[in-house]
């Protein structure tokens, strides 16, 4: 066995003690009989064997879920703050979580802690603070009458996040649902169950029981939990296919979803090339490509195409891909060998419709899920590398002449999540960026996702928002009540 292999599969033993990750239920370990076995994309292998939860599982999450709202949200708020802040103060010193990150997504370690970690702790924190700010409005009517609204949880809350960052979509999920009142069932991806695993130890001691239950499984399980009469709001972070499938299987219900991207990102002539560059390449392999906010389609002023084009080449070749532990590693690992297999279909596609790969196009190792940092050029807007989410390293860069051309080429997906512009004039900035149809708008960065601050898409990229105000006043509802005097 490698030393690689080895320190991987040591390192899941010691976070599982070997045994099978269970379910959480009323504040209790639950384990079943069937389960899955979680793969570490980093050695391809097998790491630790889960446990699926069925419909009576389900059921019985919700149901828990269903009663602890009673007393939950009849807490007083400053009450829930203590809890909320007491889960932020114990993970902060849990290494464990990100150890787990690491080995079942594949998160390099620099990412996983001071994207992922950090935004899981923050937002038990900063939602804390909110459980007591929640205010109502008084509506003026006439002197023998009066109004007012009332704001209050929906109940039980279903939580399904995606695998590619957990820690940062289990924090702005969680945290407000409970902040606002409600109680959580939360499913983690079947692709990366070990750190909702190592979560879901730290809510059972701090939370008290049934308000956070935990539920492991695949696409049955995900149908069970979004189609159950007690669950009235589904948070969903994932591909635009499955959260249009979750919207069908669950009918009438409030929804988040946070779904996928295309996000353009535009460089006028007279922007900071330098900057530009650095920019733009971590906005798009950082996480090997796997975001939904992936700086996928770069347009460039024909003044600086080329001089652009040579200096993200040369930046992306210096990118080192490997074992996510390594604190030198940029990139780690695709999630899955059916991703892998997927990135490599867009390169082809890519390929047929006319593009040039300048630089990458191929799997690294034969060892695990690896594959290079890929630069497309000459690519048409109408093909599908152009149009549909690769979620792998796979970038093209188009040139443009005109704000008029390049936003109309920017507008041209069925995306809406997330765009950027560069440049020095930011009066152009600005008039650019009320033209992008996308939820968040980066002027002269790229990436940057302030946990005070509202995320979500427009179009095909999702609705409703995470993070600031806004995260938790989506999971309110607001009750008029009338008073005749």
């Amino acid at each position: 066995m490698s030393d690689l292999k080895t320190k991987h599969v040591e390192e899941a033993k010691r976070i599982t003690a070997g045994q099978k990750i269970p379910l959480l239920i009323n504040g209790e370990f639950v384990t079943t009989q069937k389960t899955f076995s979680t793969i570490d994309p980093t050695i391809g292998e097998e790491i630790a064997e889960v446990c699926v939860a069925g419909e009576s599982e389900v059921n019985l999450a919700v149901e828990t879920a269903q009663r602890s709202f009673e007393s939950w949200s009849e807490l007083p708020p400053r009450e829930r703050a203590k809890y909320l802040k007491k889960f932020a103060d114990v993970i902060k010193d849990v290494k464990d979580y990100q150890i787990a990150e690491i080995l079942d997504s594949g998160l390099p370690r620099s990412i996983s802690s001071r994207l992922s970690f950090g935004s899981l702790r923050r937002a038990f924190e900063y939602y804390a603070e909110w459980c007591d700010k929640i205010t109502s409005d008084v509506i003026s009517i006439s002197s023998q009458s009066f109004d007012f609204t009332l704001k209050e949880p929906f109940g039980v809350v279903a939580v399904i996040t995606s695998w590619n960052v957990p820690g940062m979509f289990l924090g702005p999920k969680v945290a407000p649902a409970l902040a606002a009142g409600n109680t959580v069932v939360i499913k983690p991806s079947e692709y990366s169950p070990l750190p909702a695993y190592v979560f879901s130890k730290i809510a059972k001691e701090v939370f008290p029981p049934g308000v956070v239950n935990v539920v492991f499984g695949g696409a049955d399980t995900g149908r069970f939990l979004v189609s159950h009469k007690d669950v009235w709001v589904v948070s969903f972070t994932g591909g635009t296919e499955i959260g249009e499938l979750i919207v069908k299987q669950g009918g009438i219900k409030k929804y988040i979803l946070e779904l996928g991207g295309k996000s353009p990102n535009i460089i006028f002539e007279d922007a900071n090339l330098d900057s530009a560059v650095f920019m733009s390449s971590i906005g798009m392999f950082s996480l090997s490509g796997q975001m939904c906010a992936a700086s996928s389609r770069i347009f460039v002023h024909k003044k600086i195409y080329q001089d652009f084009v040579e200096r993200f080449v040369n930046v992306a070749k210096g990118f080192s891909v490997g074992d996510p532990f390594d604190p030198a590693v940029f990139a780690g690992p695709l999630i899955s060998q059916k991703q892998l297999e997927r990135v490599e279909s867009f390169v082809d596609e890519g390929k047929r419709a006319g593009g040039r790969i300048l630089f990458g196009g191929s799997r690294i190792s034969k060892t695990g899920y690896f594959f290079e940092p890929t630069i497309f050029v000459d690519v048409p807007h109408n093909s599908k590398l152009a149009q549909e989410e690769v979620f792998g390293p796979v970038l093209t860069i188009f040139d443009f002449e005109s704000e008029d051309e390049v936003v109309k080429y920017a507008n041209s997906t069925k995306y809406g999540l997330s765009a950027a512009v560069f440049t020095k004039d930011i009066s152009k900035a600005i008039k650019t960026a009320k033209k992008l149809r996308a939820g968040t708008v980066w002027i002269n960065t790229y990436g940057i996702i302030p946990h005070n601050a509202p995320w979500g898409g427009y179009k095909m990229s999702g609705v409703g928002r995470e993070g600031g105000k806004e995260g938790i006043e989506e999971l309110l509802q607001i009750k008029n009540v009338y008073v005749q005097l």
